[in-house]
């Protein structure tokens, strides 16, 4: 809150808070401050935004409104994501990083459901459980056209999920994409290599 509240810090561009113990109202605080008008990225891996009373924020969707938002390692759950992103009106978080939490397939459903996702341009999902329903989920959003980098490595996924994202339409804009090899048969990598990984 002190952070927030302070008329010194009106320049800054980019603030790391990780491994510390913010919570959602320490976030949301920060993320909303009027008085930080110029923040580009919130880094707040670690910071215990995850936990219940997130859900009784007013709006806790004021933490998207920073364009680069790090939020891996929170205990995030589907319902927090849920909440986060229902109240985000005119969010503009770009670049989310969600790894490292406990949303599995419902947290993939609920972000391929959401149109407060529509602007996301890089989306991180590392090791949270998702498996090839998950993959399927964002295959089929209608709100994330925009992605060009998608992270689901250290996830549980096989062919099938993979496959689901290689032929999507509606990830036509995606560039890059982060995948386990464990569980995934060599012909798709060799195609998930030719497409995402040429050129280096």
């Amino acid at each position: 809150r002190v952070v927030a509240q302070s008329a010194r810090l009106g320049r800054v561009r980019r603030l790391e808070l990780a491994g510390n113990a913010v919570g959602p109202v320490g976030a949301a605080a920060v993320c909303g401050s009027a008085r930080l008008p110029r923040l580009e990225r919130v880094g707040l891996a670690g910071n215990r935004v995850g936990l219940p009373r997130l859900l009784h924020l007013t709006r806790p969707g004021a933490v998207l409104r920073v364009p680069a938002v790090d939020l891996s390692a929170n205990g995030l759950t589907p319902d927090g994501l849920r909440a986060l992103l229902a109240s985000a009106d005119g969010a503009g978080v770009r670049e989310l990083d969600l790894s490292h939490n406990d949303l599995g397939d419902e947290g993939a459903w609920v972000l391929a459901a959401s149109p407060h996702a529509a602007g996301l341009t890089s989306l991180r999902l590392a090791a949270n459980q998702l498996t090839d329903a998950g993959a399927d989920a964002l295959a089929a959003s209608p709100h994330l056209a925009r992605l060009a980098v998608l992270d689901v490595s250290h996830n549980p996924l096989g062919d099938a999920g993979l496959r689901a994202v290689l032929g999507s339409r509606a990830l036509r804009g995606l560039r890059r994409l982060h995948y386990p090899d464990a569980g995934v048969s060599f012909s798709t990598q060799l195609e998930l290599h030719a497409r995402f990984h040429r050129g280096g």
